[in-house]
């Protein structure tokens, strides 16, 4: 059986390209991110987010921003180097 595509892993790999350095990816980062990507306003933003709460995959920190939880993140290509293209010859 197929595995079913699921939108959400998407938002999760783009939130995961901004948390290379932050515990807490600030709600201004997380809206430019997914309205850049995406094409969300803020109120679907908002409910994308409420969705990865609800899976326990990200804590949403009332006006701070997004913590991802990183224990209960799988493997995500996101976290490779971004320069990978680059190779010693």
């Amino acid at each position: 059986m197929a595995k079913e595509f699921d939108f959400y892993e998407l938002v999760l790999t783009e939130l995961k390209k901004i948390n290379r350095y932050r515990r807490i990816i600030p709600f201004p980062l997380v809206f430019n991110r997914l309205g850049t990507i995406f094409h969300f306003d803020k109120e679907t933003s908002i409910l994308a987010l409420k969705e990865l709460e609800k899976r326990e995959l990200v804590k949403l920190i009332p006006f701070h921003g997004v913590k991802i939880l990183a224990k209960k993140v799988e493997y995500c290509e996101a976290v490779k180097p971004a320069h990978t293209h680059f190779k010693d010859k």
